[in-house]
């Protein structure tokens, strides 16, 4: 969800919108004002059934953020960053950086969604008796308190990555003292539940209801695929726990000096090397960062004449971590960043590389000499 559009920044969270979001906007508000409103409000002018739609629409996916901010809200408060909300396809979510530190941390972060949706189904529910109960007004209140109730009871089935399945996890967290055992549950019963989610939607589908039943399909499917990503994710935090980049970052022929001619570069670092970016030094600091993109950006007659340092993209900005930062944290990074490696740095000196080439090694060196298969391991191997 990283390549929406900012559209808003609420305390300092910015608000995203996917381009899968469009589809979802252009399916509710058809899906009301062909269907829905006509069915039950037929006495309306076809202008009436698509406004009312479309701001029913845009009223639900605020709910949606509403739901999206209290766990932004509460994580803030237990010590965990937010990066951003995005509204998507399937609604929203919140990119929380790291894991919960302990299982009332996890509860209260996923429970207070489902507790929001459930509020403002009560709310717009209390505002629909206001209007005249078959105004436009009233019709979009109603709506809106029936769906935010089912978007909290949904978002209550226990498994992960709803709110429901991290509810699970906290509670077999809190008694099994393990958040890795945790994790595996909630994931199984998130698998589980999205593979029902999709047999349902193939017997929709089959039965008449095809456009919601591949709609179900998409949605177990993503459903299923985000539980296994997330699970996968937390296993590799466990081995990755209580590293630091100095025990694993790479020292050895990984930045390039700025006097050196492209010509030199490509040959040293980007054919033999097999280096698509790599940082720059000048007088053993790092100042720069070079891709294959800036090489391309010089006719190669003028590579033996053009320096690194001519061509390279300045440090401003540039995305580093020390040899005393977690190794989770510069996974993380890497991950949010979209990098291949981040640079090393103690004050402006320049240490090495860690890159998710050499994390993928370590954790596959664990597993082949079976470190993983009966629980948890000391880290000092690495160092």
């Amino acid at each position: 969800m990283n390549d929406g559009l900012t559209i808003a920044r609420i305390a300092g969270i910015p608000i995203k919108i996917h381009p899968s979001w469009l589809l979802a906007v252009g399916l509710i508000v058809w899906s009301l004002a062909a269907a829905v409103f006509p069915a039950i409000y037929p006495g309306w002018s076809t202008a009436t059934y698509w406004a009312v739609a479309a701001v029913t629409a845009i009223l639900f996916f605020g709910s949606v953020v509403l739901h999206e901010l209290t766990h932004s809200f509460i994580a803030r408060a237990r010590g965990l960053p937010v990066r951003d909300i995005s509204l998507f396809v399937f609604g929203g979510v919140s990119t929380i950086s790291g894991e919960a530190e302990s299982p009332g941390d996890e509860f209260w972060t996923a429970i207070v969604g489902p507790l929001t949706s459930f509020v403002l189904a009560a709310v717009f529910f209390g505002l629909s008796f206001l209007p005249p109960g078959d105004s436009p007004v009233a019709a979009a209140l109603q709506y809106l308190a029936v769906i935010n109730l089912l978007l909290g009871l949904f978002n209550l089935v226990p498994g992960f990555p709803l709110d429901g399945g991290r509810v699970l996890r906290a509670a077999v967290w809190k008694i099994t003292g393990s958040l890795l055992k945790a994790t595996r549950i909630a994931v199984a019963a998130g698998e589980v539940v999205g593979f029902a989610i999709v047999l349902w939607g193939i017997y929709q589908a089959f039965s008449g209801n095809f456009l919601g039943g591949i709609w179900l399909v998409f949605m177990g499917w993503f459903l299923t695929n985000a539980a296994e990503q997330s699970g996968a994710q937390v296993v590799v935090g466990s081995r990755l726990r209580g590293l630091r980049v100095g025990q694993l970052m790479d020292t050895d022929r990984v930045a390039v000096d700025a006097r050196t001619p492209i010509a030199d570069f490509v040959d040293g670092f980007l054919l033999d090397g097999n280096l698509r970016f790599v940082p720059v030094l000048c007088d053993g600091k790092l100042c720069g960062i070079l891709t294959l993109h800036d090489v391309r950006r010089v006719p190669r007659s003028q590579w033996p004449e053009v320096n690194v340092g001519q061509v390279m993209e300045a440090r401003d900005g540039l995305a580093t971590v020390t040899p005393d930062d977690s190794v989770e944290g510069a996974l993380r990074l890497l991950a949010e960043r979209d990098l291949p490696l981040l640079p090393v740095v103690a004050g402006d000196d320049f240490k090495g590389i860690i890159s998710r080439p050499r994390l993928l090694s370590y954790l596959r060196n664990r597993e082949a000499l079976g470190l993983d298969q009966h629980g948890d391991f000391p880290h000092s191997a690495a160092a």
